[in-house]
């Protein structure tokens, strides 16, 4: 993935503007999920349990093949001009080193190899949606929205404390 965007989008959107429709954009995954009340709600919104666990196995090959690029078009005008190239180079260097570097390597069949591929991306796609969807969303999450003038009703402190979800804070182990 592209640092640059990575930073612009995660650390610069979300983590200023936790669960705000508009904002950020880590809660604005796709048209195919709604996951605040805010989003526009499309009829087939009400399968999403039994669809999105699927989907989302794809998170990270969906970043590694096109969300980068919805990134760069969204923000290639005030984007550095090492950052195409960075991006691009930096996609190679993954199916460098995780495809073509093996199976040059390693006495594995070509098949075996881009199974593993897979199967790697399916797993960190799993760990990554478990890990980012649940501090956020949920059932009991809030998506506080600014008023007509812009302005959020707490403050930025009380305003994370409000978007972010907590877990086993019971649990001495954990």
């Amino acid at each position: 993935t592209s640092s640059y965007f990575w930073r612009k989008r995660h650390l610069q959107m979300h983590h200023p503007y936790p669960n705000i429709v508009g904002w950020d954009l880590d809660i604005e995954q796709s048209g195919l999920v709604r996951l605040s009340q805010q989003e526009a709600y499309k009829p087939y919104h009400r399968l999403q349990q039994f669809y999105m666990p699927l989907m989302y196995l794809f998170f990270t090959l969906n970043w590694f093949i096109s969300r980068d690029i919805k990134d760069y078009k969204r923000w290639k005008s005030s984007a550095p001009r090492w950052v195409l190239p960075s991006m691009i180079g930096s996609k190679i260097s993954h199916l460098f080193f995780m495809i073509a570097l093996p199976l040059i390597l390693l006495p594995v069949p070509w098949y075996e190899l881009l199974i593993g591929f897979f199967v790697m991306h399916l797993t960190m796609s799993g760990f990554a949606i478990t890990a980012l969807l649940t501090a956020h969303v949920g059932e009991d999450a809030e998506f506080p929205q600014p008023d007509e003038n812009g302005h959020m009703r707490d403050t930025w402190a009380i305003h994370q404390v409000r978007t972010t979800h907590d877990f086993a804070t019971n649990n001495a182990v954990v």
